[in-house]
């Protein structure tokens, strides 16, 4: 890691203990890792492993917070085997010591309105659902007509950037937001159905933006647009959503949906759409499990990729969790005359 970077860290942490106590200063990490099999088809058959550590400090008092994340990402490439566009491992990344986020936050308005500044990863908050973060492949994050735009992709996992971003809540069921980047803009709409708040803290901490603590939604529909301020000028628009759509106890199931549109002059795929289903307590007596299906289907004119995902979490302790993964691509990087891949993942993680 340049010297800069860690300058950076130590004047952050300094500044957040600084206006902080032991109390409201959070130092976590976690380790992901995943062994990878290229079971038939693809570029070549073969095995590798990789993984990331992210070292973590938080901050979180009454209307500001403030985070700050240093990653080593290491091991191998998936796609280097399953030849694959989309990214079959969402873990992958070159190989380095970073600081994946670095920013400060505060609430205004009775936490109402937001304002982060700092190194900021957009999928944090901007295309975003929560079923669809049980996958693995890449495109359950951010669709590859926005994650491969521009030149060197918007501001996300692994290639993070400064950013200033606004939100702002005008009714409790709708967040607006638009965020500002070296190059790029972007805005996105929410509505969001929540169980009620009842029970819930009365003060303003945090309940708007990163580390807001709220209980995960029952619903929600998003629609965001894009678009490139530089001489490419490529834009696009997506528009997303996650509802439960049964529930009984422990067991619920959700379903998704994912459809993006890129400029088909500058980005190689101009059209996007995922789908899943995630279940949640498959089975009577694992009711922390998740199981889901997924497909993600890529598309650069008359050709295309399509992934198929099936997916498996369980914890095994409050600390460990472990996720074996299968993923069966059709036509590896939109090319017909490569062979269909079919690729397996065990993942695990650890979290302190």
């Amino acid at each position: 890691m340049k010297s800069y970077l860690f300058a950076v860290v130590i004047f952050l942490c300094i500044g957040i203990c600084t206006i902080a106590n032991a109390e409201t200063v959070q130092p976590s990490l976690l380790y992901d890792g995943a062994a990878f099999d290229d079971i038939s088809g693809g570029l070549r058959r073969g095995t590798t492993y990789l993984g990331t550590l992210r070292l973590r400090l938080t901050l979180d008092r009454p209307r500001t917070s403030a985070f700050i994340e240093v990653l080593n990402a290491h091991g191998g490439s998936p796609s280097d085997f399953a030849g694959d566009a989309q990214g079959v491992s969402s873990l992958a990344a070159p190989r380095q010591w970073r600081i994946e986020e670095a920013w400060l936050q505060q609430n205004f308005l009775g936490a109402q309105l937001s304002v982060l500044a700092g190194r900021y990863d957009l999928n944090s908050e901007f295309y975003r659902l929560q079923s669809a973060g049980l996958f693995l492949n890449s495109s359950f994050g951010v669709g590859p007509e926005f994650s491969q735009s521009g030149t060197r992709g918007p501001s996300i996992y692994p290639n993070t950037s400064t950013a200033l971003r606004v939100s702002y809540r005008p009714v409790n069921s709708v967040v607006m937001r638009a965020a500002a980047f070296d190059g790029l803009v972007l805005g996105e709409i929410d509505y969001l159905l929540r169980p009620s708040a009842g029970g819930m803290p009365r003060d303003v901490r945090s309940r708007l933006g990163r580390l807001a603590g709220l209980p995960p939604y029952k619903a929600k529909l998003s629609i965001g647009a894009w678009h490139y301020t530089n001489s490419a000028g490529s834009s696009g628009v997506y528009i997303l959503g996650d509802r439960t759509i049964y529930e009984n106890g422990a067991r619920q199931i959700a379903a998704f949906g994912q459809l993006g549109i890129g400029d088909a002059r500058a980005n190689r795929f101009a059209r996007y759409f995922g789908s899943g289903v995630v279940v949640n307590a498959p089975f009577a007596n694992r009711s922390q499990d998740q199981l889901g299906f997924a497909l993600a289907s890529a598309r650069s004119g008359s050709s295309g990729e399509t992934t198929l995902e099936c997916t498996y979490l369980t914890p095994v302790t409050p600390h460990i969790a472990v996720q074996p993964d299968i993923q069966y691509v059709v036509h590896p990087n939109a090319d017909r005359s490569r062979k269909n891949a079919l690729v397996a993942f065990l993942r695990f993680e650890i979290s302190r």
